[in-house]
């Protein structure tokens, strides 16, 4: 299963009555009410790839989890059922893998899916010179098998526990297509905009910064989509968003704005759904100068008023956060608790840490300042909202920063705050999803040289303590094992602070009154072959 980064939740606060509306729509789509069989929805972001194995973005998975599939997948009840795969069977010592493909299967294309696919699938994961996202799991292949056209073995280095969620889990890519390229010519390929998968629909244009459409995929094995097309509208301002709705040109505007939702719920035709989102908002801590100290990012947690956030900036519509795993789920540990607000402690870490607060009330020591810059995403403007109110927050308690709203392009890419070698903090999202596998977030090995690098250990975390048991948690296959050494990993995440949890994201998604089959829940949303419009 993959995981992305921030841009995920569609949770803007904006205020304002959204004049100037059509001119922002673009001239495409100004007024365009969908016709029956029509769907539309709206992402905040500009997709920045569509090719599974090379996004950053929410959006672009929200793109591209209509096109492509995997061998098995999660259902939105949490359980795992087949997919472009029918039958799996596991040795006893958990080295072999081994999945009968499902018959008929096709390509958008036409051409037929084949256990080369698969094959090629880890051979694209693991190629150095594609500027893969994220990977976890194909480097535990250590060889893939194909003794015939309907049926893939894989052979692992070492028993793995996670490999059904990363692996069997993840998007299959297209052998016939993408085998004869380059490195290079994968990277710049024009399949990354416009792919050719195996899911229910198919992209058939992309307009950037306007809409992706895409089309009922003809060759679908699944049931055929009730759907004849979803349209994919980019629309970053979210209360442009909420106009939209209200207008009746969306089906379905995915995580209201919480300072919107009672206007929301007395729009007529609209209905909503609230339901626990896998996603966390966090503060990245990177580590560069005196946030190496954890007692420095420890006084940074307790400086930090989540609560408040919680209250005033997401109108209610989040749930707190203290670590990484959706705390309703299996995996989370609840013996543990947020570090409340509390300056006080905040500053008596800063002065067990060796700070002096000086007469202008900022710590410093051997004369440099404590200086954290905030950072965020100029479009989330709950991010920036909140950014206000952490700053004030921490210069209170005596630590110098300033505020920098950019787009996620400037925030995350190689000329971003992130590789210029100094302390700073990042506000974002992280889809986590349900499953526990977090070692690109905490491992060592997993810390990116640049904008390029796998991994998203960004924040430079490094512990060998966090690192073991990443390792133990892997090799783990017995379940009860496997969850003792996930609540042991969420309390060094709690007592070590590589990030601050912020929140989990409450959504409340509009629907309107004319879609069927649309449900969503913590684990995603209904089959969009099910779905349908009047």
């Amino acid at each position: 299963m993959l995981h992305w980064k921030v841009i995920r939740q569609a949770l803007i606060l904006f205020a304002g009555c959204g004049c100037g509306l059509l001119a922002l729509l673009g001239p495409q789509f100004a007024g365009a009410v969908p016709a029956p069989g029509t769907f539309v929805l709206a992402v905040s972001d500009n997709p920045d790839n569509l090719n599974p194995y090379l996004h950053s973005l929410l959006a672009s998975q929200q793109v591209y989890g209509f096109v492509f599939d995997s061998l098995y997948r999660v259902n939105d009840r949490g359980h795992w059922e087949p997919a472009l795969a029918t039958k799996e069977e596991v040795s006893a010592d958990g080295l072999t893998w081994t999945y009968t493909l499902r018959p008929g299967a096709r390509w958008s294309d036409g051409q037929p899916v084949t256990s080369a696919d698969v094959k090629y699938t880890w051979q694209l994961a693991t190629d150095k010179g594609v500027h893969i996202s994220y990977a976890t799991g194909f480097d535990r292949i250590a060889g893939v098998a194909t003794p015939t056209p309907g049926t893939v073995v894989f052979h692992l280095k070492a028993p793995y526990a996670p490999f059904r969620e990363q692996v069997a889990g993840a998007p299959i890519v297209p052998h016939h297509l993408l085998a004869g390229l380059s490195a290079d010519e994968i990277n710049r390929a024009a399949f990354n905009q416009r792919p050719v998968g195996t899911g229910p629909f198919a992209v058939s244009e992309f307009v950037a910064d306007d809409h992706v459409t895409l089309r009922a995929n003809p060759y679908y094995w699944g049931p055929r989509p009730k759907l004849r097309q979803i349209v994919v509208r980019i629309v970053p301002d979210q209360n442009t968003q909420v106009n939209l709705l209200r207008a009746g040109d969306l089906s379905v505007l995915q995580g209201v704005p919480p300072a919107r939702l009672d206007e929301v719920r007395r729009f007529p035709g609209v209905a909503l759904q609230r339901y626990l989102s896998s996603t966390y908002a966090l503060i990245q801590l990177d580590e560069y100068q005196f946030l190496r100290d954890v007692r420095v990012r420890q006084a940074l947690d307790f400086a930090t008023p989540k609560a408040l956030i919680i209250k005033d900036v997401m109108r209610g519509q989040a749930a707190p956060a203290v670590s990484d795993m959706v705390p309703d789920g299996p995996w989370a540990n609840r013996g543990l608790a947020a570090r409340p607000y509390d300056p006080e402690q905040a500053r008596g870490l800063l002065r067990a840490a060796g700070f002096v607060r000086g007469a202008d009330g900022m710590f410093t020591k051997s004369g440099a300042r404590v200086e954290v810059p905030l950072w965020t995403v100029s479009s989330r403007l709950y991010f920036v909202q909140a950014m206000q109110i952490i700053a004030q927050a921490w210069r209170a308690v005596g630590v110098s920063t300033e505020t920098h709203a950019v787009s996620s392009a400037a925030l995350f890419g190689q000329n971003g705050p992130q590789w210029n070698g100094k302390d700073a903090a990042l506000i974002f999202s992280w889809g986590q999803g349900v499953f526990p596998e977090n070692r690109i977030n905490w491992g060592s090995a997993y810390i990116p040289a640049d904008a390029n690098s796998a991994g998203e250990n960004a924040e430079r975390y490094r512990n060998p303590e966090m690192d073991a048991l990443l390792d133990q948690a892997d090799g783990a296959v017995d379940l009860a094992r496997r969850r003792e050494i996930y609540l042991r990993i969420q309390a060094l995440e709690q007592r070590d602070v590589p990030v601050i949890f912020l929140f989990w994201y409450v959504n409340n998604d509009a629907v309107a009154a004319n879609v069927q089959g649309y449900a969503a829940t913590t684990f995603g949303t209904t089959p969009p072959e099910t779905w349908s419009t009047r």
